[in-house]
């Protein structure tokens, strides 16, 4: 079992914007484009630790839906785990 939870975008640019938006939204993840990840495997690297309580994580996962519903408005869709 690991802490960090990866979340697949595949674009290094799409990655980037939506690190950027979750930023200034109060929510700290890393991104990793290519050389660092395979070619269209851009993704961000969210980190879980036990001080997080289930009121933070819900606050995390609520700006994460507000910042891809944002995005997507603007950018066009992200990918989905279907």
């Amino acid at each position: 079992m690991t802490p960090v939870v990866p979340v697949v975008i595949g674009d290094d640019w799409k990655a980037v914007f939506l690190w950027k938006a979750l930023y200034e939204a109060g929510v700290f993840v890393n991104v990793a484009i290519h050389p660092a990840v395979p070619p269209a495997g851009a993704l961000l690297r969210t980190s879980v630790m036990a001080t997080h309580d289930t009121g933070t994580l819900d606050e995390a996962l609520a700006i994460f839906k507000q910042a891809k519903l944002g995005f997507e408005a603007e950018h066009g869709p992200l990918p989905t785990n279907d």
